[in-house]
């Protein structure tokens, strides 16, 4: 039994890991598939995922060809039923089309079985729509495999005239989490939590530093997005390590292994990230 993904959006560790990796190769790709539900608040998709590259990018070319159109084709259709649900529930179409759509993107890009299986086997998303005093609001949370552990507080913490200098290289950080970010309601933060396989956990949050914030840094202005990162270690009983974000930077320059990998993160309609 895996436990809810969406307690990392809420600050909490979950008391199980998001998925059992042994099932990716247990599960037929053409068996897991459902008609999209409707008119529900909250929901979950698993998908067996033997392809090496992002969804968006699946055709003919594609291995297993056949395998690749229907897998595009009912990704597509569950993400438009999750962004109907949400529109006529009061949410932007483009919010959470956006924010679903670039986790479930990163998800298939960047996920991996292992160093010789780039394929990432197995993705489970979980998302949940709610309203407070200030409006509708959209919970969404994706599970991968993950071989190693990356920074992805990389880019969001460089000043401008660094990130356009860098040349066109492969990179360890997502790009996509300085959009994600303008997004992020109010008094949230966007959630990294790995699972290691000796059992411990390591959880990054990044939050967003207003202008009037009295840690405000002094190159606030400078930088691609301001950024507030913090970093956690865990024990297999769920009881914190001393960690440090430096010790984090080490592990990251290292290499360190991980099994998986959960990003969370509840939106509201906030500024669009293309001008953010």
């Amino acid at each position: 039994m895996v436990s809810s993904m969406l307690s990392t959006a809420r600050g909490e560790l979950p008391k199980t890991s998001a998925f059992d990796l042994s099932a990716a190769t247990n599960v037929k790709l053409e068996d897991i598939w459902s008609e999209p539900a409707l008119q529900l608040q909250h929901g979950e998709l698993w998908i067996s995922y033997p392809f090496e590259e992002r969804y968006d990018g699946l055709d003919h070319k594609s291995r297993h060809p056949d395998l690749a159109t229907v897998a595009k084709t009912q990704i597509d259709l569950h993400l438009t039923s999750i962004v109907d649900q949400a529109v006529s529930f009061g949410m932007r179409d483009f919010t959470v089309r956006w924010a679903a759509g670039e986790l479930l993107t990163n998800a298939t890009q960047y996920g991996a079985l292992s160093e010789m299986n780039a394929a990432a086997g197995l993705i489970r998303l979980e998302w949940r729509l709610d309203r407070d005093e200030t409006g509708p609001m959209f919970a969404v949370a994706v599970a991968n495999p993950c071989i190693r552990l990356f920074d992805p507080s990389r880019f969001a913490r460089m000043e401008s005239v660094d990130f356009f200098a860098m040349e066109n290289s492969s990179t360890n950080g997502h790009l996509f989490t300085i959009g994600l970010l303008s997004y992020l309601k109010e008094n949230t933060k966007l959630t990294y939590l790995w699972e290691m396989a000796n059992g411990e956990r390591m959880k990054l949050t990044m939050e967003r530093i207003p202008e009037d914030a009295p840690d405000r840094p002094a190159n606030y202005d400078e930088l691609m997005k301001p950024t507030r990162v913090e970093v956690f270690k865990f024990d297999p009983s769920n009881q914190p390590i001393p960690y440090s974000f430096e010790e984090f930077q080490q592990d990251v320059a290292n290499g360190v292994g991980t099994e998986s990998v959960t990003i969370s993160c509840v939106v509201s309609d906030g500024e669009n990230p293309r001008d953010a």
